[in-house]
């Protein structure tokens, strides 16, 4: 397989004009001002622009004997990776440029994933009415509700209600204690784990980058890595907080908290709270 003369200066041009510009839609459109085409004929688009810049074959890598036909008329399924074949070939691009090029594809990428958005209602799944039922907070609704006896509870009240306990801990410390004791130890486990997975993710980057086509085994356990570093960054800075020893402190800075950091505050000191007809009992875990 040798670099077909005409094509490889365009394909060389490509690498060259999206690490100038950094957008797949900027390089279809200069390629097709300047009267470029692709095989077909066609107009270039960002998704052409894209699949050629994923494959290695430009940087000298090419894989063969990766697909097989279930027979005539049929279609074409993958082989077993480790029954694919690379081939060295002649480069048109250095290996440096490629990486660059496809670093830049990968960041793009993940910024550009949209994590769906999410209600948090603080205390869900710990907050009951005197019946016995748990209570949630209806879609569009501003309150705690008992769908059995309608008993409800305004969310910004329950609130305020807990913060108030919590600053009453302040003249107690000891009764901190038994929660922050082994807090040391769960950072630096936690640290160590985020370390062991932020190393993961580097390295499953560079093996994706040696294929032309996406693996999907690889592909799910690097999405399963993008959202479990930022699920253990959360709890490590959590954890961090809860060595504050004097609640008046957590009470001054819980409006600056985002309600994730807030959630994991109130699930490791509450364990139930009661919502009567005219008393609120909250039930701290560590007394």
């Amino acid at each position: 397989m040798v670099p077909n003369r005409k094509e490889a200066p365009i394909r060389k041009l490509i690498y060259e004009l999206f690490l100038e510009h950094k957008r797949k839609k900027t390089v279809a459109h200069l390629l097709n001002e300047a009267g470029y085409r692709t095989r077909k004929g066609a107009k270039f688009s960002d998704t052409t622009v894209g699949r050629l810049l994923r494959d290695p074959t430009p940087k000298g890598i090419r894989w063969a004997n990766r697909t097989k036909s279930l027979g005539a008329g049929k279609k074409w399924v993958p082989k077993p990776k480790e029954k694919w074949i690379q081939v060295k070939v002649e480069p048109i691009v250095s290996e440096e440029v490629w990486d660059k090029c496809n670093r830049i594809l990968d960041e793009q990428e993940i910024a550009n994933r949209k994590p769906a958005r999410k209600t948090i209602n603080l205390f869900s799944g710990l907050t009951y009415c005197h019946c016995g039922h748990k209570m949630y907070v209806p879609s569009n609704s501003p309150k705690y509700v008992c769908r059995k006896c309608r008993n409800k509870i305004g969310v910004n009240d329950l609130e305020d209600l807990f913060l108030n306990e919590l600053q009453s801990l302040s003249y107690a410390p000891s009764d901190l204690t038994a929660i922050f004791s082994k807090t040391d130890k769960e950072i630096q486990e936690k640290e160590r784990l985020l370390k062991a997975l932020i190393e993961e993710q580097r390295t499953l980057k560079k093996e994706k980058t040696s294929l032309t086509e996406d693996d999907s085994i690889l592909k799910d356990r690097l999405l399963q890595i993008e959202q479990q570093i930022p699920d253990f960054q959360s709890e490590i800075d959590f954890l961090k907080i809860q060595h504050l020893r004097d609640s008046k402190d957590l009470n001054s800075q819980w409006s600056d908290l985002p309600d994730s950091k807030k959630r994991k505050i109130i699930e490791a000191v509450v364990e139930k709270i009661v919502i009567g007809s005219d008393m609120v009992t909250i039930n701290l875990a560590h007394i």
